[in-house]
C-alpha cells in the first residue's frame, strides 16, 4: 500500500465506509493465526512470519512472510489493498 492508500483507509475507518468490505476481510483476519488484537485495533502480527500453508514461525525462514503490521480497521476497507498471503 502506498501513503494516499493509508490515509484513505484511516479516513474511511474514521467515518465507517466500506462496511461491507471491511466485514468480509476481517473475519477472514480473525481466523488467521497472524491475527492480534492491540490497544489500537486489530494488526497483522510483525513479530509472526507464516507461509502459503498456512505454517506459523517466529523466526524468518525461506517461504515464510512476516506479517505486514498494518491497522486492518484501515486496510481491510481500501478495495485496492492486498493480504500479504492473498486471503483477500
Amino acid at each position: 500500500m502506498n501513503m494516499l492508500d493509508v490515509i484513505d483507509g484511516h479516513i474511511k475507518e474514521m467515518f465507517n465506509k466500506e462496511e461491507e468490505l471491511f466485514e468480509f476481510r476481517i473475519k477472514i483476519c480473525k481466523e488467521c493465526p497472524l491475527y492480534k488484537e492491540t490497544p489500537l485495533g486489530p494488526v497483522c502480527n510483525p513479530n509472526l512470519f507464516i507461509n502459503k500453508d498456512g505454517e506459523v514461525s517466529k523466526t524468518r525462514k525461506e517461504g515464510f512472510v512476516r506479517g505486514c503490521s498494518c491497522r486492518l480497521g484501515s486496510k481491510t476497507r481500501v478495495s485496492s489493498a492486498k493480504c500479504i498471503v492473498n486471503k483477500w
